[in-house]
C-alpha cells in the first residue's frame, strides 16, 4: 500500500471510529434514559468508548506521519 492509500485509510479508520464512539455513547445514555441500564453504567460506557477513541487517534496519527 502506498503512503497516499496509507494514509486515505488512517482517516477512513478515523472517521468510522469517531461515528462508532458517538453510537455507542448515544445509545448508553438512550438506554439510561429508559431505565434499562443505571446512569453510571452510561458513564463508564462513556468513558471506555472515549478512551478506545484516543488509542485509535494514537495509531491513526502515528500512521499520518509515516
Amino acid at each position: 500500500m502506498s503512503g497516499i492509500q496509507a494514509k486515505t485509510a488512517a482517516l477512513t479508520y478515523g472517521t468510522l471510529a469517531q461515528r462508532e464512539q458517538l453510537l455507542v455513547t448515544s445509545l448508553a445514555y438512550d438506554l439510561s434514559s429508559a431505565g434499562v441500564i443505571s446512569s453510571d453504567t452510561a458513564k463508564g460506557i462513556d468513558k471506555k468508548a472515549t478512551h478506545m477513541l484516543e488509542v485509535r487517534k494514537e495509531g491513526i496519527n502515528a500512521a499520518m506521519q509515516e
